[in-house]
């Protein structure tokens, strides 16, 4: 994506213009495993689709802010004696 285009976004409550910014590399992070009492596993995969420096606003310390459009893919594996049956056809 190129960095000249111009976004508009919400932050803090006002619309503000960001420069939406391009990945050049990222590292496969492995997912977040958590063991649950009942005895199944759930796995959370977390993937980053867009970064936006917004401009003109930064932090105490002078870094940009980034604003980030994300989500969190869930797997789930059970314990046979909690799966359902499937029904014959």
């Amino acid at each position: 994506m190129a960095e000249s285009q111009k976004i508009e976004v919400e932050f803090r409550g006002r619309k503000v213009i960001g420069t939406p910014v391009g990945f050049k590399s990222a590292s496969p992070l492995p997912p977040m495993v958590f063991d649950l009492e009942d005895g199944s596993t759930l796995l959370m995969q977390y993937v980053l689709a867009q970064c936006v420096r917004l401009d003109g606003e930064y932090l105490p310390n002078g870094e940009p802010v980034y604003l980030f459009r994300h989500g969190a893919i869930p797997t789930t594996t059970s314990p046979q004696h909690l799966k359902k049956q499937p029904k014959e056809s």
